[in-house]
């Protein structure tokens, strides 16, 4: 009886913690997850035939690559999408539902897969981006791709990553490839501007200290400087408990100084870290928006 007890006052107290708790909190993000989760598996991916692609020998080295539906027109773009996190948790296996909406347009879909924090931090990370880039303008000569333009897109630290693949024009000139294979940047409850977010483990594991020449570079906003402006989306919630909203409103700030033509800023006034991440399955008006812009590029 007193185990019963016990075991119904827990459940009283996280329904009413789930109830309750506001919004803007990270107890109230975690609090969700578990019906984020049952939604995203809920989704029908089953007519797509993902394919795993190694880029490196570590077992985080590889990417899942979504080709395009059988019978489609030569794809003009191909989608690199990477998954949130926070540089530590989830495999690209878990969100293949995200290529659903990009296959339904006709687009081949890459979902990398990257090493972790904390074993590894941003200078690994970035060599996986560099090496992940490689192999998929490889995969692009193989298909006889070759001039096909990149989307890059990304959800919660997946969206810090494409960015810094997109912006970090001396990255790529020291990889020797041209910026202009991008066509586009979609983000989406990213942190791009990581002055503006608390001080947390998972920050500090990948981005270092504070003032650090790693925190730089880790930083999106840092290489707007050196970037010619291109377009990009970003959505982010004003009560995300996971990512502040500042680090997004400063990112857009930053872009609009200089070419506000180029940046589409969809603020949600309610929304939360959940809800951006809900754009491919469940938040019909941000995917709408998200393949709008997309085919615009």
């Amino acid at each position: 009886m007193a185990i019963f007890l016990i075991l119904f006052g827990m459940a009283l107290l996280a329904g009413l913690l789930y109830l309750f708790t506001p919004k803007a909190t990270t107890l109230h993000e975690v609090l969700h997850l578990p019906e984020y989760w049952l939604q995203l598996h809920r989704v029908d991916t089953s007519r797509l035939r993902p394919e795993r692609i190694p880029y490196g020998k570590h077992a985080r080295q590889y990417f899942m690559y979504v080709p395009p539906p059988s019978g489609a027109l030569q794809p003009e773009k191909l989608v690199v999408y990477f998954h949130g996190g926070g540089w530590k948790f989830g495999r690209p296996e878990n969100f293949t539902s995200f290529a659903l909406p990009f296959h339904e347009e006709g687009l081949p879909v890459v979902l990398p897969s990257l090493r972790r924090t904390p074993g590894h931090n941003y200078f690994d990370i970035r060599k996986d981006l560099n090496q992940v880039l490689q192999q998929v303008n490889e995969l692009q000569k193989s298909k006889g791709w070759e001039g096909q333009k990149i989307v890059l897109g990304g959800m919660s630290a997946g969206g810090n990553l494409a960015a810094l693949l997109y912006y970090d024009w001396n990255a790529l000139r020291e990889l020797q490839v041209d910026p202009g294979i991008f066509s586009g940047l979609f983000v989406c409850g990213a942190p791009l501007d990581l002055t503006q977010m608390r001080n947390t483990i998972a920050l500090w594991a990948f981005a270092g200290r504070r003032n650090s020449r790693q925190f730089e570079l880790a930083n999106p906003v840092s290489h707007l400087s050196g970037s010619v402006p291109q377009p990009v989306l970003c959505i982010h919630g004003e009560k995300d408990g996971m990512v502040e909203f500042a680090s997004a409103r400063s990112f857009h700030d930053h872009i609009s100084r200089v070419a506000p033509e180029t940046i589409h800023f969809i603020t949600l006034p309610s929304g939360t870290h959940l809800d951006s991440a809900s754009w491919s399955h469940s938040a019909p008006h941000l995917k709408r928006e998200i393949l709008s812009w997309l085919r615009k590029l």
